[in-house]
């Protein structure tokens, strides 16, 4: 077996040495020939796709150059592009192999071959399971609708990759399992599904199916037990991501799947502005796949001024077996965060997103919570030395404030270091009955962007 090996490798390189020296001849429709020649004996016989990928990849060339003089030379260029499309497909290169679809796609638009039209939208489908491998369902989507324009509206919506291109974006835009077990139930039912299919075009096609249904079988959740926090609380939840049902992949013919790895390479939240972060779990965080059963992602923040907040929805990206992504999403939890009872409060409320090195406005509110007048009310503010005032005072005085009451002003900072930075904030007054209360010193956090 390895004789015969060798002896392919050896005409290869011979074929590969020939092509390239026509090339310098400038022959350009024999060296493509030649580079095509090389390229299947480097990809179906010795499995050195990336040798292979890079023969294509001249073939492809050198029909381009020579495109003006016949349409036939699109048609040649389109064909070797899809093959170099295949060895990244082999290689797992999955951004390489959807830009070879995409051109081979282009390259036989141009061309004036009888099915011209089949042969693109099989390439654009090829592209489009390439993006969605990659995590990127919402640029495939995109992907598609640009060609759409280009052909008769029944030949591109009755093509079979184009109706489970629509069929797995249904399945995942409203997580529902069935598109995709109708998919599989249409394919095993066909003989084939597009002329001349690949053993890696296969491959790329069940493992867009496997990671479909490996995103809708899991879930992630945001558990709370209360929804209304006191200022400077620490809101502590617990995320769950529930993936016990990937054991059913074993009931799978078309796509039965051995999960080598799966891992949460990514963490991603929104939340209001009265919230900050406190801890997020350390990544990257590898999942047990024997055992299928939940894993808790504990997450903390912390409320920072009274109001209607937020926080979610949280996303995960996940990656099958180092290679396929995909994410997940959370709901949103809706909080309300107040302040403490009978308390002069002071908050710092960011006009626009602190981001460091940038010079933003600083809202600061004094707040009157408590049943009685409160009067002489003095603010004296300690900032870190990673942060300066631009613009203001940093202490202010105040004649008195009601019963919930409130003073606000505006001063100008600036960050020169991102992260969470502490502004210590030293209050004292006079209540109703001439007590002099204080000083109450509290540390204000300040969540500065990079």
């Amino acid at each position: 077996m390895e004789k015969k090996k060798e002896k392919i490798r050896q005409k290869a390189r011979a074929t590969l040495e020939k092509a390239e020296i026509l090339l310098d001849k400038r022959q350009y429709k024999k060296s493509a020939q030649f580079f095509q020649k090389s390229g299947d004996m480097y990809g179906e016989d010795l499995d050195e796709w990336k040798i292979a990928e890079q023969c294509f990849y001249y073939a492809s060339k050198n029909y381009h150059r020579l495109g003006g003089d016949d349409d036939r030379n699109f048609h040649r260029a389109s064909l070797v592009e899809r093959k170099a499309g295949n060895m990244m497909i082999a290689t797992k290169n999955f951004s390489k192999a959807r830009d070879y679809f995409d051109i081979a796609a282009k390259s036989i638009l141009k061309s004036e071959a009888k099915d011209q039209h089949n042969m693109a939208i099989v390439n654009i489908g090829w592209a489009f399971f390439c993006y969605y491998l990659q995590g990127r369902l919402d640029d495939g989507i995109a992907y598609v609708k640009r060609f759409r324009d280009q052909f008769y509206e029944e030949d591109f919506n009755d093509h079979i990759l184009i109706q489970i291109v629509r069929q797995l974006s249904k399945a995942l835009l409203n997580n529902k399992e069935q598109y995709i077990d109708d998919i599989i139930d249409a394919i095993e039912h066909k003989e084939k599904i597009v002329d001349d299919i690949t053993k890696h075009e296969m491959l790329l096609l069940k493992e867009t199916l496997i990671v479909a249904l490996t995103t809708l079988m899991m879930s992630y959740s945001l558990e709370a037990n209360k929804t209304t926090y006191e200022r400077d609380e620490i809101i502590s939840l617990e995320t769950k991501l529930d993936f016990h049902r990937l054991e059913e992949f074993l009931q799978y013919s078309f796509v039965p799947r051995q999960f080598k790895s799966l891992e949460v390479t990514k963490f991603a939240f929104t939340i209001s502005d009265n919230i900050s972060t406190k801890e997020r779990p350390k990544l990257p965080i590898k999942l047990d796949v024997a055992g299928f059963k939940t894993k808790l992602l504990p997450i903390a923040f912390r409320s920072n001024f009274p109001g209607e907040g937020f926080i979610g929805p949280v996303e995960l990206t996940l990656v099958i077996d180092g290679i396929y992504q995909f994410t997940l999403k959370s709901e949103r939890h809706d909080l309300k965060v107040v302040s403490p009872n009978a308390q002069l409060g002071v908050q710092l409320i960011p006009q626009k997103t602190p981001v460091m090195n940038q010079t933003f406005p600083l809202e600061v509110v004094i707040a009157n919570n408590s049943e009685g007048d409160t009067m002489e009310i003095e603010v004296q503010f300690d900032f870190p030395d990673t942060l300066k005032m631009m613009r203001g005072t940093m202490s202010k005085k105040i004649y008195s404030l009601r019963p919930n009451e409130e003073f606000k002003w505006q001063i100008m900072v600036k960050a020169s270091d991102s992260g969470e930075l502490p502004i210590s904030t030293n209050v004292q007054f006079t209540d109703g009955d001439g007590n002099k209360k204080g000083p109450f010193t509290a540390v204000l956090p300040l969540e500065i962007n990079l």
